[in-house]
């Protein structure tokens, strides 16, 4: 089908406006990956990190408090020393953790795609960590109970004390897992967001040369469509004057033979 020369300008021109377009909508996506990217490390994984390292912080000082109560020989001072732990309990652990999950399964509304297993596997790692907490704070409430007594059973004694050392301990464990497992993702987040924008920039740069280049081809293949109209219209400039080259030797030929100007 041999298209029109109105419709060739308009296809060429098209296509300069679909290319500067497709840079423009590219410019906008990239953009708004790159926010989400900030705002899925910033307002996620680095808050998740702050309250996992707090949590890290408390066990911490409650491995040395226990460690502290057990030294202590004095049954009077290690009672005194309970009533005081007791006094200034903070909230269960296990609430506070509850909120650090439902803080994660919060960031399932905006993260992307490839981060949702991740996202997934730390809910599950909280709500471990929160079963686990319940039952670290039920043998800590028996440790501290048995401690009260003035002449406690040195065998049970012993028996809870082992099991409550090694509950303690392997939270401690993995709690530090959790937060370290959140800062490598932090850095690897933030190194890959570094990447990406850099890629961004040169495809940028790469598209927006190719749409200029395609608007200045454009334009030269509209020059030369054009062209036979100019022509045209030069000649109908010229016509429009009265006379063209070959009236003009027309005349000078009448002139030669002497004869009446008929080329007017």
């Amino acid at each position: 089908m041999r298209l029109s020369l109105a419709t060739r300008i308009f296809l060429g021109y098209a296509v300069v406006l679909v290319t500067f377009g497709g840079v423009s909508l590219f410019s906008v996506a990239e953009m708004r990956r790159s926010q989400q990217e900030h705002r899925l490390v910033s307002q996620g994984y680095l808050h998740l990190s702050q309250e996992t390292a707090a949590i890290d912080l408390y066990h911490q000082n409650q491995e040395k408090e226990t460690e502290r109560l057990l030294d202590e020989k004095n049954v009077q001072t290690r009672r005194a020393l309970i009533r005081l732990a007791r006094l200034y309990l903070p909230p269960p652990m296990a609430q506070k953790i509850e909120g650090d999950k439902e803080q994660a399964h919060a960031l399932l509304e905006f993260a992307p795609n490839s981060e949702v297993r991740f996202i997934r596997e730390v809910e599950d790692r909280f709500d471990e960590l929160s079963s686990r907490y319940q039952e670290y704070e039920r043998s800590a409430e028996r440790v501290l109970t048995a401690l009260e007594q003035e002449h406690p059973d040195e065998g049970d004694l012993a028996r809870q004390m082992q099991a409550f050392k090694q509950l303690e301990s392997s939270m401690g464990q993995e709690i530090r897992r959790l937060h370290a497992s959140l800062e490598t993702r932090i850095r690897q987040r933030v190194d890959e967001s570094e990447r990406r924008e850099k890629r961004t920039g040169v495809a940028i740069i790469a598209l927006s040369v190719m749409a200029i280049v395609i608007g200045l081809l454009a334009t030269a293949w509209s020059a030369r469509t054009l062209r036979p109209v100019r022509t045209l219209i030069e000649g109908v400039s010229r016509i429009g004057r009265g006379y063209s080259r070959q009236d003009r030797v027309g005349c000078c030929r009448c002139q030669i033979g002497r004869r009446p100007c008929t080329c007017t």
